[in-house]
């Protein structure tokens, strides 16, 4: 309920003052829900609600209810469904018409939920993949990957 009045919230500003010019800051419904937390509040909460379920369960990894694998390859049916919506020139994704929006904002949030809501609460062979030592480490050192990547991309993207 929360998510809907703040995103509630948002469609009215952008409503109230899509015609002032602010440099497009809640100009456009587009902008509002890709690029504000009134618009990806719903993530916030998803994780807010696992949390919440995840407090009251006792986590003995003992359920064998398949949320784990749910959850996952929801998240590549979410992908799938981004990856064949037209991209408008300029951008990098197909997330600029409502269908984009919703599966990116919402689905694919709730599919992230369910698959870590499966992680904590089952054994499954994914788990004890990701829970492997050599897995973990890159995961701790994801960052400085992604900036090496980042900075190299932008180095070769002034360069061509």
């Amino acid at each position: 309920m929360q998510p809907l009045a703040i995103t509630g919230m948002g469609v009215l500003l952008v409503l109230m003052f899509r015609n002032v010019n602010w440099y497009g800051f809640f100009g456009n419904l587009t902008f509002m829900m890709l690029y504000t937390f009134l618009g990806r509040c719903f993530e916030f909460f998803a994780g807010i609600q696992l949390a919440l379920i995840v407090r009251r369960k006792n986590l003995n990894g003992q359920a064998k209810t398949g949320y784990t694998y749910l959850g996952f390859g929801l998240i590549f049916v979410c992908v799938w469904i981004l990856s064949v919506l037209p991209i408008p020139k300029g951008q990098l994704a197909g997330l600029h018409n409502p269908l984009g929006i919703v599966t990116n904002n919402y689905l694919l949030a709730a599919s992230i939920a369910l698959f870590f809501y499966g992680l904590l609460t089952e054994t499954t062979i994914l788990k004890k993949t990701l829970s492997n030592k050599f897995v973990e480490l890159l995961g701790k050192s994801s960052y400085i990957f992604y900036l090496y990547i980042w900075v190299t991309c932008r180095f070769f993207a002034l360069w061509l």
